[in-house]
């Protein structure tokens, strides 16, 4: 019995001991968990790493999506991972299957809203070309006007500054010349409405109220302040500019300002102060060096004439100007450059408000600017103030509003090439360094040249007062599901008034004679008057309709009209002859001349469109797009007032494909084209196409009666230049999105140009000439062109490194003339044609080959390509000698820029470096100074045949078998020096250049900090603008263009600078706190 017992325990205790792994794997038994990833789409992820967190344990989806993992239990927590979209974590909970859908990355710059013309959209969806830049890149920059901080900064944008004076007008272009006597410029559209932003109510035409400041054309535009902006989009291609119809022909750009959003009130305010200097000083020869040149350069001339042979050399000839002599200039040697130049001075002061609720929000700026220039006497202050409203009526109805008045007010004194106003132009080139700056009695020696004279403001008064007023309002409700209406309406007033007063002792005076004279024997004040004012209306409504038809169609339709009318006029009134110099205006004269228009003069015009754009969206990856847009402008002829303007366009991401989910490394791959049609009337007359007389007083005719001629005859059938447009690109991201690159080529034709032609003498119009008058529907150019941009993310993490990059290569082609030839479609007086089947535009020159040994005689090519001597050519064989330079355009081969941004913790540094590679500027105020005597006045009947001379004038040749660059010198010699008139290759260089446009050191306190001072944000910051040059251009400075409001001049001619005033090098401290 216990034997019985034992076996039985024995057993027992088997069955348990062998049991035990049998109920240890039925308590922890594996378990196989599936499922099906999606995004947002519908649309299966194949390729998504499934993990269990915090093990190795893992599996990646099928290429439908699927994925089956085993996991010890049924507890932790699966990590699901994709390229491009966030991750997700989801708990298992003893769960078999779990199907999850991932969002695409918020952080991606493809979910980033464009704004484009009328709306907006994701970057992913654009099926357009559109650039984009943020107000945090523009805030880096200390600048009188926003477009100052765009250059080099998106793909197929150029900007030009014509000068280094504060307020001076630029050039923007974007992918190249579309016109030639029209504006090439951009519309620029603020907060959904067009902006007057030139001469004329549009294009980008320099607004200037003086004669005197020749060279230094304003910048209307600068009255927008960049403190207030949120973003600037650039609408390249037809796609996204047919929307605004004929204005949108040179481009849009889209300006966003700051609006408010829910919270409490917030306030920012920020500091900058500094200084400026001038970035490269022009080399110019001494007192001694000057006497020296020109003794030497008499002396050859003099006997250069044979019958001068063996006679005793006569004295140097001095300029007569009174207590002036020899002696005086031997013992005198003043720095003229020096005397007017200074360490200038930047300070702005901004403060702004926000403030939203969930009916109302706000946002109040005001900024304070002011800039004291390199140039002593000139000076510019800008006042903005700008308020935005946002209020939400109900749930359906909202409105809001914009008033952003501004001031802008300049003192200068002259600068480019004009001369007779003290300041820069003076000191390069009239006022020499024999000329001392005060007589012996204190008094100003030379005063109509004399720049402490001109800062005197008792004799010199020369102010420009530019008010600004924008207003505009909108409604917007919604009027069914997905129908939403909007109206705009907006006003906007300007005014320029120019202000100049000259007392007798500075001012070259006409007198009875006829001579000039610079004595104060007889001189009359001078006062004059000058104002440019205009206005604009607009309004504009439209309809927009959002939907979603079933899964995987969606439509954004958008369509409407707008309206537009403004005029700008200008008035003047000139007086001379003042009691006393408390008297300043022109009306307070004892003379008023009728010489001058003392009424006001406008061309009001009118603009009339009707849009309508359709975007469809499939599967979201197949996106179509259409735009239609119908305008009339009251410029063109009665017969051509109306044109119809399509543009279609498409994109397809293939990143999203099945073929495609495999790939680890593509995270996005687009391809967009697009095809349209522009119109352009931008800068031409408003009253062009209508007949045009001119009144007189005609002396000669009967008693003296005034009388009406004809000066332009009619053209009923002037029409929009059209611009067909076709672009192509490809938007890319890799590398989890780390790089993101855009890829675009494009390629514009302009049809029907609007050519300035002669009017002949037939017409029985105005008086026998070949002046282009006379406006025809003519020829066609191509631009053709390649964009790339690259923004990457090199390293992540408590330090961080990004990188943009971005090149355009825009090649601008004639096709045809017309049936005109290059001479009558011509620029620079003659230096600049186009010539059909080539690049343009085209330097006309004489060849200029080098600077013979034996006699120093300046060598060129003749019309047959001949070395010669040029002094043994005549007027006519030397005009002919003039050749296309088709190597050395004035447009470059390359543009672009390329930036670095590094961060740690609250440190971060910014270096941007702006380039230009390949193009050339002909240097025609070098030439006009390389040439003794080459500047001239008249003097009470005597000339005054000298100016200052550049350094380069000491390697001039001296003796035969010499070998240099600069000939033998002359003085006053139009026999010897036959080219001195002449614009040659000798003043063409290589402008191409690479420039530190940007640097900027920053440091934002901890929150540790901010908040024992109770603020919301505090940043402190160094910037350095144009702190580095690398260039072989010969000037002071490759940036440089001319800006001219004649359109075509300004298109084709800005390669030829004058008496060039440099930029700027300027370091700034800021400081930015929030509260």
């Amino acid at each position: 019995m216990k034997r019985k017992h034992r076996f039985s325990s024995l057993l027992l205790l088997s069955v348990f001991y062998f049991s035990i792994p049998a109920y240890s794997n039925a308590l922890f038994q594996e378990i196989r968990l599936t499922g099906t990833v999606r995004d947002k789409g519908g649309e299966t992820l194949p390729g998504v790493t499934v993990k269990l967190k915090g093990t190795n344990t893992g599996t990646i989806t099928d290429e439908k999506g699927n994925y089956s993992i085993r996991l010890p239990d049924g507890n932790g927590t699966l990590v699901f991972t994709f390229i491009g979209f966030d991750k997700r974590e989801i708990p298992v909970n003893s769960r078999s299957v779990i199907d999850i859908i991932l969002e695409r990355s918020a952080n991606t710059s493809l979910n980033e809203a464009v704004v484009i013309g009328y709306g907006t959209q994701l970057k992913r969806d654009l099926t357009s070309s559109v650039s984009t830049m943020k107000g945090s890149e523009i805030e880096k920059y200390n600048v009188n006007s926003f477009q100052s901080a765009m250059q080099g900064q998106m793909a197929g944008v150029e900007m030009y500054e014509s000068s280094g004076v504060p307020g001076a007008a630029v050039n923007v272009r974007i992918r190249g010349l579309n016109t030639i006597n029209g504006s090439a410029g951009p519309l620029y559209v603020i907060d959904g409405v067009p902006m007057f932003s030139g001469g004329g109510g549009d294009g980008d035409a320099p607004i200037t109220n003086d004669a005197n400041l020749g060279g230094t054309q304003t910048n209307i535009m600068a009255d927008i302040n960049p403190n207030d902006i949120e973003s600037i989009e650039v609408l390249k291609d037809a796609a996204s500019a047919a929307i605004y119809g004929a204005r949108g022909s040179g481009g849009v750009i889209l300006i966003t300002t700051k609006r408010a959003k829910n919270g409490k009130t917030n306030f920012n305010f920020s500091a900058t102060t500094g200084f400026t200097e001038i970035s490269k000083e022009k080399a110019l020869l001494n007192g001694p060096q000057l006497l020296m040149i020109m003794d030497e350069a008499h002396r050859n001339s003099f006997y250069s004439d044979p019958a001068n042979e063996g006679l005793p050399l006569t004295p140097t000839p001095m300029p007569e100007i009174m207590n002036f002599d020899r002696g005086m200039a031997d013992t005198t040697d003043v720095n003229q450059l020096k005397a007017i130049l200074r360490t200038g001075l930047f300070q702005d002061i901004s403060l702004s408000a926000s403030s939203g609720t969930s009916r109302t929000k706000f946002y109040l700026s005001g900024t304070y600017k002011r800039t004291l220039a390199n140039i002593r006497g000139s000076e510019m202050n800008q006042y903005n103030l700008r308020v935005n409203i946002d209020h939400t009526f109900n749930k359906h109805i909202r409105f809001g509003g914009t008033i952003a008045p501004s001031l802008n007010k300049e003192f200068r004194l002259g600068s480019g090439t004009v001369t007779t106003a003290g300041g820069y132009g003076a000191a390069i080139s009239t006022n020499l360094p024999i000329y001392p700056l005060y007589n012996h009695d204190g008094t100003y020696f030379n005063p109509w040249a004399n720049p402490l004279a001109f800062r005197d403001r008792d004799l010199y008064s020369n102010n420009s007062r530019r008010t600004r007023l924008q207003g505009s309002v909108y409604f917007e409700a919604d009027l069914a599901k997905g129908l939403k209406f909007r109206t705009n309406a907006q006003r906007e007033d300007w005014n320029q008034l120019g202000l100049t007063f000259m007392e007798g002792l500075l001012r070259f005076r006409t007198s009875n004679s006829g001579s000039i004279s610079p004595f104060p024997d007889d001189q009359l004040a001078k006062g004059q008057h000058q104002n440019s004012f205009g206005w604009m209306n607009s309004v504009e409504s439209f309809l927009t309709y959002d939907r979603t038809l079933g899964k995987y169609h969606k439509i954004n339709a958008v369509g409407g009209m707008r309206f537009s009318k403004n005029d700008a006029l200008y008035e003047a009134m000139y007086g001379e002859n003042f009691a006393n110099s408390n008297f300043l205006y022109p009306s307070q004269a004892a003379s008023i001349s009728t010489g001058f228009q003392t009424g006001a003069v406008g061309e009001p015009a009118a603009n009339l469109g009707y849009f309508l754009r359709v975007n469809y969206k499939y599967h979201d990856k197949y996106f179509l797009s259409f735009i239609v847009n119908r305008d009339g402008s009251s410029r063109f002829g009665r017969n051509h007032r109306f044109g119809t303007f399509p543009a279609v366009s498409g994109g397809w991401v293939i990143s999203d494909e099945r073929f495609m989910k495999g790939n680890r490394f593509v995270d996005f791959l687009k391809i967009r084209a697009s095809v349209g049609l522009t119109g352009n009337a931008q800068g031409i007359s408003n009253v062009v196409a209508i007949p045009s007389w001119s009144t007189s007083l005609n002396t000669s005719g009967y008693m003296g009666t005034a009388t009406s001629n004809p000066a332009r005859p009619a053209n009923a059938d002037l029409r929009w230049e059209k611009g067909v447009k076709l672009d192509g690109g490809l938007d890319m991201a890799f590398a989890n999105s780390r790089i993101n690159a855009t890829f675009d080529v494009y390629h514009y034709t302009t049809r029907d140009m609007l050519l300035a032609i002669p009017t002949g003498t037939t017409f029985g119009f105005g008086l026998p000439s070949t002046s282009p008058t006379y406006l025809e529907n003519r020829g066609s150019l191509i631009n053709k062109g390649i964009e790339f941009s690259i923004n990457t993310i090199n390293i992540q993490g408590d330090f961080t490194w990004k990188t943009n990059f971005n090149i355009t290569r825009n090649m601008t082609e004639v096709v045809s003339l017309g049936g005109l030839t290059p001479d009558l479609i011509s620029g620079g007086k003659g230096d600049i044609y186009l010539y059909e089947g080539r690049e343009g535009p085209v330097y006309n020159l004489i060849e200029w080959v080098g600077v013979d040994p034996e006699t120093g005689g300046e060598l060129i090519r003749d019309q047959n390509g001949k070395v010669v001597l040029a002094s043994s050519l005549n007027a006519m064989e030397l005009a002919a000698a003039r050749k296309p330079q088709f190597n050395t355009l004035p447009a470059p081969k390359f543009y672009g820029g390329i930036g670095n941004t590094f961060s740690y913790k609250g440190f971060d540094l910014s270096i941007f470096f702006s380039f230009r590679v390949g193009n050339y500027l002909l240097d025609a105020g070098e030439r006009v100074a390389s040439y003794v005597g080459n500047i001239s006045y008249d003097n009470s009947g005597s000339k005054i045949y000298i100016g200052n001379l550049p350094t380069t004038m000491l390697n001039r040749w001296t003796h035969p078998g010499q070998v240099t660059d600069v000939p033998k010198v002359y003085y006053n010699d139009a026999t010897n020096d036959v080219l001195r008139t002449y614009n040659t290759t000798r003043f063409l260089s290589d402008a191409s250049f690479i420039r530190l446009k940007n640097l900027q050191l920053a440091y934002t306190l901890p929150k540790s900090i901010i908040s024992a001072l109770r603020l919301r944000s505090a940043r402190l910051s160094f910037t350095g603008q144009n702190l580095f040059l690398l260039t072989k251009f010969k000037g002071v400075d490759p940036e440089a263009i001319t800006v001219s409001g004649d359109y075509r001049e300004r298109n084709i001619a800005y390669g030829i600078i004058g008496n060039v005033v440099p930029q700027s090098r300027m370091m700034t401290f800021g400081l930015n706190i929030g509260f």
